[in-house]
């Protein structure tokens, strides 16, 4: 009853005043405003340029383009302490100082304050994570350091550096440091579990990993860090279940995804058996293609038990005087342009929440590409021994 009231008071209001209706009817041109913006600029007409400026920013607020022009419209009138204020908003707009527009805009709040941590900081960040330059990222964070002793993603991310060339001591007296500063810093007790790992000391990285995973066990980079140490000590059952587990948390981690396949391939378990069928038809529903894949082998592993345990049981039977069950599962695929693979042995992990694909396969020996329209109708069966 109060939203009635209120949309019909709202609603007598506006009848009494059209013309303001008629002004929110109105779009804003963003294109029109930020040519005249530019051309007032190109004339030194700067407080002109500015007012079109902030018309633009009251409908766009993050637009990174306008902040950065405001920005040089407002150092070029000499006011260099309110141009850095918008050059900062342009850095701090998540990841935006990653491209080249966000380095541009770095370099000129650092021309105006040299001593700016979070652009420093920001700047080395860049250069490491998505340039490569590690040489010139940790001269960004000795600059941090020297006016910020104590800035723990500094002392962090120099030892991240170090780390991307082996030198897995010397990251570790930077993780120390970050740590001396925050003993719960996640980032710095997972890398240094990390590192200890890469240096043999299996013992002291189980530690570190684990008293990171406490503090947040849903962290995708902990989960990660943990796998892959696992993978130093050949403990590859165990580095599998850490990569799935940041993979359902984050189903785009690259990281996770790639060290999940090649620990695949080193997978040394005993396996399950079963067989995979596809049926595809046309978009008339006419049967074009039905593969059988046989001697399909699953991976006896905790993450695949817990994928089969939600298949359901069709049938019972006995080979060589053990009962095994029969699960089964059938999948209705709509395809456009995909290769259907298979061969005499498939070797994999079958993930429902990814597609077919996201597995280890081996020895192709055949495939179908379905056109537009084909549909498919694929079935996964597996016997697995009654204990």
């Amino acid at each position: 009853m109060i939203l009635m009231e209120s949309t019909l008071f709202a609603f007598i209001i506006l009848s009494f005043f059209p013309s303001a209706v008629a002004d929110e009817d109105v779009s804003v041109d963003v294109g029109s405003l930020l040519k005249t913006a530019d051309d007032l600029y190109n004339l030194a007409k700067y407080e002109e340029a500015i007012s079109y400026y902030d018309r633009i920013l009251e409908v766009e607020a993050d637009n990174i383009e306008v902040l950065g022009k405001k920005g040089d419209a407002l150092a070029s009138l000499g006011n260099f302490d309110q141009a850095a204020v918008f050059y900062g908003r342009v850095i701090n707009i998540d990841k935006v100082y990653v491209d080249s527009m966000g380095i541009l805009f770095l370099d000129k709040l650092l021309e105006l304050e040299p001593q700016n941590v979070d652009a420093l900081f920001k700047k080395g960040e860049s250069l490491a994570v998505y340039y490569d330059r590690l040489d010139e990222a940790v001269s960004y964070f000795d600059k941090v350091l020297e006016i910020d002793p104590d800035n723990v993603n500094a002392l962090f991310n120099k030892g991240e550096a170090l780390f991307q060339y082996d030198k897995y001591e010397d990251a570790i007296s930077w993780y120390d440091k970050a740590l001396k500063v925050d003993p719960n810093h996640i980032g710095s007790l997972s890398s240094k579990g990390y590192a200890l790992a890469k240096l043999g000391n299996f013992e002291q990285s189980h530690y570190y990993l684990n008293k990171a995973f406490e503090i947040d066990p849903t962290n995708v980079d902990v989960l990660y860090k943990k796998g892959s140490a696992l993978i130093n000590e050949e403990n590859y059952k165990d580095a599998l279940s850490n990569f799935y587990e940041a993979l359902k948390i984050d189903p785009n981690h690259f990281q996770s995804e790639i060290k999940l396949k090649i620990t695949s391939q080193n997978f040394t378990y005993p396996a399950l058996d079963g067989f995979v069928e596809a049926e595809v038809h046309d978009s008339n529903g006419y049967l074009v293609a039905n593969i059988k894949v046989r001697n399909l082998t699953y991976l006896n592993h905790e993450i695949v038990d817990k994928i089969i345990d939600e298949w359901p049981v069709i049938n019972i039977v006995n080979r060589d005087g053990k009962n095994y069950e029969v699960r089964q599962i059938k999948e209705d695929l709509q395809v456009t342009g995909r290769h259907i693979y298979g061969g005499a042995h498939h070797y994999g992990i079958y993930f429902p929440e990814k597609n077919s694909d996201f597995g280890i396969m081996h020895a192709s020996y055949w495939q179908y590409l379905a056109n537009n329209g084909d549909s498919i109708t694929l079935t996964r069966t597996v016997f697995r021994p009654i204990q």
